[in-house]
């Protein structure tokens, strides 16, 4: 009976060891996690509980778009102003980019935002990111199995919202204030 419970305890913890490893890390995500001591800056993952947490603020941007195919998103963002660390950031960010396919590019007085896919198979991609290069830098990168729908979707609303420059938009600046 020992015997029994000691090979049922190992292969037990064998199968949650096999679980826990994670899948490959993309480009992207390596060079936020790279860039998580630069001074100032930040990287956080959040999926699990955060994610649940996170939901009701997403629900009002326009990643509620993909919210369903959503398995988690990585932010990175420098928590103060810190001009050459941001500058330094965002050169070697394009250049770690090259490798992903730019969808759109909104260059408005809300932001200044690239977003980029992984090569899409069929018409689904699994991994967008965002590049926000003002008002302050930041990059968003998200995982998931995100279908052309989905994507066109988060487009609409976001136009919609920049339209009506919706109170989320003030959290985008460092003063909390959208230029007039």
């Amino acid at each position: 009976m020992k015997r029994f419970l000691s090979i049922f305890t190992v292969l037990i913890c064998l199968a949650f060891s096999a679980k826990a490893e994670e899948p490959a890390t993309s480009p992207a995500v390596k060079f936020l996690e790279e860039n998580d001591s630069t001074k100032g800056a930040k990287c956080m993952k959040i999926d699990g509980l955060m994610m649940r947490v996170a939901k009701p603020t997403l629900k009002k941007t326009p990643v509620i778009a993909i919210m369903d195919e959503l398995d988690c998103f990585y932010m990175f963002s420098f928590k103060e102003d810190r001009e050459f660390e941001e500058k330094t950031f965002v050169t070697a960010a394009e250049k770690m980019l090259k490798s992903y396919m730019k969808v759109s590019e909104i260059n408005d007085d809300i932001s200044h935002m690239h977003i980029y896919v992984d090569n899409p198979e069929g018409n689904t991609c699994h991994e967008i990111v965002m590049l926000i290069t003002w008002p302050s830098t930041s990059m968003m990168v998200f995982h998931g199995d995100f279908t052309e729908d989905s994507l066109r979707r988060m487009d609409e609303i976001s136009k919609k919202q920049r339209q009506e420059k919706s109170e989320f938009h003030k959290g985008l600046y460092r003063n909390s204030q959208i230029p007039e």
